[in-house]
């Protein structure tokens, strides 16, 4: 390198930062909504929002490793894999925050609370698993897949394939979270 200057550290230590700070909200939102489900609009467009947040992340780091690289210093195929291997990593940090952590984290903020009927799609048997004995898998209109719920014995016991259930939500337009189910 041919510039070894703080104002170059301070540079680097803005690319870490912005992949260190996109991981920890993706982390947050999946660790604290793991049950939500986007709606169509965020999880159609997350592919193209992480592609060009991706493109431009990768656009900032070529230009600047330009700007500093010795002229043959590293040969063109070593910076080639260096910089698709950053392109990788931003666009799956895009995506995972244009389809999951941001409207996760919206949602909790901006989500209605409701009660919605669903029907029981599967009843697993019971198990001895000490966290979640008993299992419904229900499908809703909000739920863009079927969610595998864990349940009460009660509610478990009292339910049936092709039986409806009630299932607690918090909606919004971003998606919804399954906030538990009843009878």
């Amino acid at each position: 390198m041919n510039d070894e200057t703080p104002a170059a550290a301070r540079s680097w230590l803005g690319f870490v930062a912005i992949v260190v700070a996109t991981l920890a909200l993706d982390v947050l939102a999946l660790a604290r909504h793991p049950e939500f489900q986007p709606a169509y609009l965020p999880r159609t467009a997350a592919p193209a929002i992480a592609l060009v947040l991706g493109a431009a992340y990768t656009h900032r780091v070529a230009k600047r490793r330009a700007e500093i690289d010795v002229p043959g210093e590293f040969n063109p195929g070593g910076r080639s894999l260096f910089l698709g291997f950053v392109m990788v990593v931003a666009t799956v940090l895009a995506w995972l925050l244009a389809a999951q952590a941001v409207p996760s984290l919206l949602n909790a903020v901006v989500g209605v609370p409701r009660s919605e009927s669903a029907i029981v799609a599967e009843k697993p048997p019971a198990t001895s698993d000490a966290d979640c004995g008993h299992r419904l898998v229900i499908t809703s209109d909000s739920l863009t897949r079927p969610l595998d719920e864990c349940v009460a014995e009660t509610v478990w016991r009292g339910s049936a394939v092709g039986a409806r259930v009630n299932v607690d939500l918090s909606a919004s337009a971003l998606g919804a979270e399954a906030l538990g189910v009843r009878p």
